[in-house]
């Protein structure tokens, strides 16, 4: 039970703990997660020589540069109508291979894109270096909305993109979020709505850098030092979010320990009825059930016969069960063995009678199956079922594997007549299938 004393303790724990977040949310230092290196990043190169459409096919090329990993070289030429140049990391499930006689040159992988959610954290370190003459350059990222990228055709996919200096190549520079943006060449291209105009950062799947489209002609050299996420350990957000839920836990844990205290005598009292009833309900199994076959007795019978013969009956019949020779087994294996064999015979009796029928055990090895509204035709039909099931399948017996039959008879009870005189045409029945020479089923006259 949650006392007052545990409640204190309660509220002085997330006082503690509240104070512990709000230290770790100021003064932890910023989280920086690498995007390159990566053996998750698959580089590849372009420039304009390269492009698709012959009308944009221009002068300039590309290629990697052998001494640095991931280090490539412009040639800007005069020839595109938009000259271009630079270097994509495609984001992958699987890490990257290189060729063992180039490392420079690497597997490209991209059966597998992965996509990033980059929504969370506060921006990019990007650490840039880069020879050549051109004033800025241009770092960029790639969006699929729907995660169906295609890889070489991906001008349809969400363009995000911003400028840095030369200035600010060769030293770690960082990115925020807030300073990308969609260009007007995308929107006016691509853009059904405003909303579509405006940048997104999930489901990120590739980051580039590259020449701006006025790049100077010449050769520019890039190495990509590093690329880093930046987050927060705990975000501000999450983290008063978490104080929060936890002060409302503790007044909600107050306040249903005051309820608690309300009502819990009451509880106990209610239990302790359920408990007396159980253990009547018990008492009341025990005294109609035989404590071996865990089925009806004889004075469970007799209750549930004078409940049917009361009522008005439409149609009930009566099979009186004899196990074969039950003194023999008795005799020769001892009774544990007997009580083994009634046990089972009575399990594989339930086995074949449906939730209607009614079944006990008479006395000694005799049993009783009383069957409403069935005909005798299907009263016979189920003794039959029931008599296969028992000679069919030898008993298992601390004396070994032993056959067991069964002998059964039966009788439908006539319009006003009473149990005894009922029992006694089936119980008839049942000589008459021992006479027969047992492991039989009979009907009565």
């Amino acid at each position: 039970m949650i006392t007052s004393k545990h409640l204190s303790y309660t509220r002085l724990a997330i006082g503690f703990l509240s104070l512990l977040i709000i230290a770790v949310t100021v003064w932890s230092p910023e989280r920086k997660l690498p995007i390159e290196p990566d053996a998750y990043t698959s580089p590849s190169i372009y420039a304009d020589n390269g492009h698709k459409n012959s009308q944009a096919r221009g002068n300039s090329s590309a290629h990697w540069l052998a001494d640095t990993p991931k280090s490539f070289a412009c040639q800007i030429r005069d020839g595109a109508p938009y000259k271009s140049c630079g270097m994509t990391l495609t984001f992958v499930n699987k890490p990257m291979m290189q060729y063992t006689d180039d490392p420079s040159t690497f597997v490209r992988q991209l059966d597998a894109v992965a996509y990033r959610n980059f929504e969370s954290i506060k921006g990019f370190e990007l650490n840039l270096s880069y020879q050549g003459t051109a004033d800025r350059l241009r770092v960029y990222l790639r969006n699929s909305k729907n995660r169906d990228v295609a890889i070489g055709n991906e001008e349809t996919q969400k363009f995000i993109s911003v400028e840095i200096k030369r200035a600010e190549t060769n030293k770690p520079v960082f990115l925020q979020l807030h300073e990308f943006h969609v260009p007007n060449w995308w929107i006016d291209t691509h853009a059904k709505s405003r909303l579509e105009g405006q940048p997104e950062f999930n489901n990120v799947y590739q980051i580039g850098i590259d020449m701006l489209y006025n790049a100077p002609n010449g050769t520019h050299i890039f190495a990509i030092n590093s690329i880093n996420v930046v987050s927060e350990w705990l975000p501000k957000s999450l983290a008063y979010a978490i104080i929060i839920a936890m002060w409302i836990g503790a007044f909600a844990l107050e306040a249903c320990s005051r309820v608690y205290q309300l009502y819990s005598d009451n509880r106990r009292y209610h239990q302790s009825l359920k408990t007396l009833e159980t253990r009547y309900r018990e008492l009341q199994d025990d005294a109609n059930k035989d404590p071996l076959t865990k089925v009806y007795n004889r004075r469970g019978l007799d209750h549930i016969i004078d409940i049917i013969f009361n009522a008005q009956k439409k149609r009930l019949c009566i099979a009186v069960l004899d196990i074969d020779y039950f003194k023999q087994v008795n005799d020769n294996y001892g009774h544990g063995v007997g009580d083994t064999i009634l046990e089972e015979v009575a399990l594989r009796i339930e086995t074949q009678i449906t939730d209607d029928d009614i079944f006990g055990r008479w006395g000694g090895e005799e049993f009783l199956l009383l069957c409403p509204n069935n005909h005798l035709e299907q009263t016979l039909a189920l003794a039959q079922r029931i008599r296969h099931c028992i000679a069919d399948h030898p008993f298992a017996t601390s004396e070994g594997d032993l056959d067991v039959t069964i002998s059964i008879g039966c009788a439908q009870v006539r319009h006003q007549e009473d149990f005894s005189h009922a029992f006694g045409r089936a119980d008839q029945a049942l000589y008459n299938a021992k006479a027969q020479g047992r492991n039989a089923v009979c009907r009565a006259k």
